[in-house]
C-alpha cells in the first residue's frame, strides 16, 4: 500500500502565528516487506540483463554493482534510458559539490589572485618602510612577503637584502619536503605546497594556491618550544608589525578583509591568530596607541609576558597543523597533543580554517588515542619508535562522530577502535557536537547534510532503506561526498596531523622520589583547590589551568611511586621514566613562563626593627644538591638531587632589597648560620 500526500496547516510557534499556511503532509505508507523471490517483481527480466545477484536482492532489498563506464552523471542517466530510473541523493550531492567548486575557483582566479597580490605588494612596502626605523625584524618581513610575491609572480625579483633567503626558501617549497625555514628558523612541511584540488586547473590557480598556503600555514610563534626564546620573541615583534602595518591603511584592511569573509563564508574562520587579534591584543597592552618603539619593547620580559596573556583569551588552535614537526615522547596523552597546540600558536597571515572533521581526527590519533592493544594490523596502525600506534583516522571516524553506531560498529570490526583511550575520545566528540550551529558557513552546512543522510530509517520508509546493508550504503554515500567536500576546500581547511613520536631516551635504571606521600597528596589538593577557586571566580585562564593539572597529575605520580617505595615494592619502567626524564616534566609545569618567573633566586622582608633601622631578610639563592644512599629492592644506591638554598638576615631598612639586588649580592652571600653549615661538606665538581 503506498503512502498519501494531503494538505495540512503548519502548527504555529513562537510570538506570531503563521495561520492559514499551508504545506503538503506526508501519512507514512503500510510497506510489504521485500520481494521474496522474482514471482514478487514486476521486471524480473532486469536481474538478467544487468547479472543482479539474486540472493543479495531479495535479502536486503537492494544490491550494488560496480559499473566503471562513466563518471558523468548525465551520460550515465542517459544509458540508463531503457530502464525504469532511480534518482539518486548521489546525484545532488554531487551536483551540489560542482557548483560549489566551480564558484569557488572562479573568485579565486577572477578575484582573490588580484586582491592577493595587491596586498602582498603593499605589505611589501609597508615591510621596506619598516627595515628602515625597525632594522632586522622587518627585514625578515621582507623577506617573507617576498617569497609570497614570488609565489604569485615568477618574474618578481626580490630586494637584494633578502635576495638569497627568499631563494632558499622558494628551494625548499620546490623540494617538497620537511625542511628548516630560514626565514622562521622551525621544520616545516614544504610538501603542503603542491597544488591540489581544483588549483590545477590554471597556472594563475596554481600560484594563487602556493602563495595562500605559504600564508596560511607560516606561523609567527609566540612562545618558545619549537624555536627558542630569542626566536618567538623575534616572531612576535615581527607579527606585531604586520598588524600594526596591516591597520595603518584602510585600503590594506578592506583587501585583507574582502579575502578572508569571502573564503570564512565557504569554509570557516582561521584556527590560528589573525593578525587582528594581535591589533587588539596589542592596543589592550598599550592603551589603545600603537608606536614602534612599543613594539620593539615585546622583546622584553614584561610586554611581551602580557602580550601572551592577553592572547591566550582568545584561545590557542584546536588543530595541530604540522607546524613545527612537533615531536611527542611517552607518556602518550591528551596532555602532550595540548603541548604541541600551545608550542604551535602563534599569528598566520591568512591562518588556516577550524573544520569541525579535522579538529575531530586530530583527537582520533595518537598522542590524544593510546596505543594499539589489538592483534591484527588494522589500517590505522602504524609503527613508530614507542611502539604501534594510531597514525591515521579515518572517515569513518567523523560518521561516527556524527552520531552513526553503523559506523562506529565498522570500525570496531576492522579493529580501528582498539586503541588506549579511542572510545572515550569518541565519546567526548560525539557530546561535544550534539548541539553545535550547523549553518555557521557553507563547509558546515554540508556536513549537516551528510549528517542527516547517514541516520537510521525507521517506519514509513521503503523496507530495503531500512537495513544494516542500506546504512552502509549511506555511509559510502557520505564518505563520497564528504571527499569531494575536503577536495574543493583543500587550500583552505587546516589539516590535522599526527605528531611525530619519538622515542624515550634509555629508562633509568636507578631512581626515586623523595618517599612523603602524604605531602604530595596534600599538595596535589592544594593545586585542585586553586584550581577550582579561581575557576569559580573567573580568574582562571587557559594557560594556567593547563599548567596546574599538569602539575597536579606529577603530583600524584610521586604520591603514588613514593607508596612503592615505603612499601619496598620495585618500580617499573614508567616510574624510573618518570624519574629520569622529570626534566621534561618541569618545563611542561613551566610552560609558557619567563626565565625570572622560573627563577629560585628571590628575598623578601618580612619583619622590621625601628630601633635598628634594620629589616629581616629571608631569601633563596640558587639550588645546591642532596646525595642520598636509597635503599631499593635491590640493594642501596647513591642518588643526588637538586635542593633549594636559604638565607636569612638583617638588613638596613633604608635598602630593602629587590630580587635583583639580591641576585648581585649572591657572588658574596651572607654568612649562614653553622646548623646550615654543619649540612654542607664541599662543593661538587659538575660541568
Amino acid at each position: 500500500m503506498m503512502g498519501n500526500w494531503k494538505l495540512g496547516s503548519i502548527p504555529s510557534s513562537g510570538k506570531f502565528p503563521r495561520a492559514g499556511k499551508m504545506e503538503l503532509v506526508w501519512e507514512p505508507a503500510n510497506w510489504s516487506g521485500p520481494p521474496k523471490g522474482r514471482d514478487d517483481l514486476i521486471n524480473p527480466q532486469i536481474i538478467d540483463e544487468l547479472g543482479v545477484n539474486e540472493k543479495i536482492l531479495f535479502d536486503r532489498g537492494f544490491a550494488l554493482i560496480k559499473w566503471g563506464e562513466t563518471g558523468d552523471f548525465s551520460i550515465a542517466y542517459s544509458r540508463l534510458k531503457r530502464f525504469p530510473i532511480y534518482v539518486t541523493v548521489d546525484t545532488f550531492l554531487h551536483a551540489y559539490h560542482v557548483q560549489f567548486d566551480s564558484i569557488l575557483a572562479e573568485i579565486e582566479e577572477d578575484y582573490l589572485f588580484d586582491d592577493l597580490l595587491n596586498l602582498t605588494n603593499r605589505m611589501l612596502e609597508h615591510s621596506s618602510t619598516d627595515v628602515l626605523k625597525v632594522g632586522d625584524p622587518a627585514l625578515m618581513n621582507l623577506a617573507y612577503f617576498s617569497v609570497g610575491r614570488k609565489l604569485l609572480d615568477p618574474d618578481f625579483n626580490p630586494p637584494e637584502e633578502v635576495a638569497n633567503l627568499v631563494e632558499e626558501e622558494l628551494g625548499l617549497i620546490k623540494r617538497g619536503k620537511i625542511g628548516m625555514s630560514p626565514i622562521f628558523g622551525y621544520r616545516e612541511d614544504y610538501s603542503q605546497y603542491r597544488p591540489r584540488g581544483h588549483y590545477t586547473r590554471s597556472e594563475k590557480l596554481k600560484r594563487y594556491f602556493r602563495a595562500m598556503m605559504w600564508y596560511g600555514r607560516m606561523a609567527f610563534l609566540l612562545r618558545k618550544g619549537l624555536v627558542d626564546e630569542e626566536r618567538s620573541r623575534e616572531l612576535t615583534v615581527r607579527a606585531s608589525l604586520i598588524a600594526a602595518d596591516l591597520s595603518s591603511d584602510r585600503k590594506d584592511s578592506d583587501i585583507w578583509s574582502r579575502i578572508y569573509t569571502v573564503t570564512s563564508f565557504f569554509v570557516g574562520l582561521a584556527d590560528d591568530y589573525t593578525p587582528y587579534d594581535y591589533l587588539e591584543a596589542l592596543k589592550s597592552l598599550f592603551d589603545g596607541t600603537l608606536t614602534l618603539e612599543q613594539l620593539n619593547s615585546l622583546r622584553e620580559d614584561g610586554p611581551i609576558g602580557k602580550l601572551r596573556e592577553e592572547l591566550m583569551k582568545r584561545g590557542k588552535p584546536r588543530i595541530y597543523g604540522g607546524t613545527g614537526v612537533c615531536e611527542v615522547r611517552p607518556p602518550i596523552t591528551e596532555e602532550m597533543l595540548e603541548k604541541c597546540l600551545a608550542r604551535s600558536a602563534g599569528m598566520r597571515f591568512m591562518g588556516r580554517r577550524f573544520v569541525p572533521d579535522s579538529y575531530a581526527f586530530q583527537r582520533l590519533v595518537a598522542p590524544s588515542v593510546g596505543l594499539y592493544t589489538g592483534r591484527d594490523k588494522p589500517f590505522t596502525l602504524v609503527i613508530t619508535q614507542i611502539g604501534p600506534a594510531r597514525g591515521f583516522p579515518r572517515g569513518l571516524d567523523w560518521l561516527a562522530v556524527m552520531g552513526s553506531d553503523r559506523a562506529l560498529e565498522i570500525v570496531k570490526e576492522e579493529g580501528d577502535a582498539s586503541y588506549d583511550g579511542y572510545e572515550e575520545r569518541l565519546k567526548e566528540l560525539r557530546e561535544e557536537f550534539s548541539s553545535v550551529d550547523w549553518s555557521r558557513n557553507l563547509y558546515w552546512s554540508w556536513l549537516d547534510t551528510l549528517r542527516l543522510l547517514i541516520e537510521e530509517r525507521g517506519e514509513g520508509y521503503p523496507p530495503y532503506m531500512r537495513s544494516k546493508a542500506w546504512l552502509d550504503r549511506q555511509l559510502q554515500t557520505a564518505l563520497a561526498s564528504w571527499a569531494e567536500l575536503r577536495h574543493d576546500t583543500i587550500l583552505y581547511a587546516k589539516q590535522s596531523y599526527t605528531p611525530k613520536l619519538t622515542a624515550a631516551p634509555p629508562p633509568a635504571e636507578l631512581g626515586a622520589v623523595e618517599p612523603l606521600p602524604h605531602v604530595y597528596g596534600r599538595l596535589e589538593s592544594l593545586v585542585n583547590q586553586t584550581i577550582e577557586g579561581l575557576e569559580e571566580m573567573g580568574y582562571l585562564s587557559q594557560e594556567a589551568r593547563i599548567r596546574l593539572e599538569i602539575l597536579a597529575q606529577a603530583l600524584k605520580t610521586a604520591r603514588e611511586i613514593s607508596m612503592k617505595e615505603l612499601s619496598g615494592e620495585p618500580l617499573n619502567a614508567s616510574d624510573l621514566y618518570f624519574i629520569g626524564n622529570f626534566a621534561d616534566v618541569m618545563d611542561s609545569i613551566m610552560m609558557g613562563l619567563d626565565e625570572r618567573a622560573k627563577s629560585t633566586v628571590l628575598v623578601a622582608d618580612v619583619h622590621t626593627d625601628l630601633n635598628s633601622g634594620e629589616v629581616l631578610e629571608e631569601a633563596v639563592g640558587k639550588l645546591d644538591l642532596i646525595v642520598v644512599a636509597f635503599p631499593t629492592p635491590n640493594g642501596t644506591a647513591l642518588m643526588v638531587g637538586p635542593i633549594l638554598s636559604y638565607y636569612e638576615f638583617r638588613h638596613p631598612m633604608t635598602d630593602r632589597l629587590t630580587d635583583e639586588k639580591w641576585s648581585e649580592m649572591l657572588d658574596n652571600p651572607p654568612k649562614q648560620f653553622p646548623w646550615q653549615e654543619r649540612l654542607y661538606h664541599g662543593r661538587p665538581a659538575l660541568p
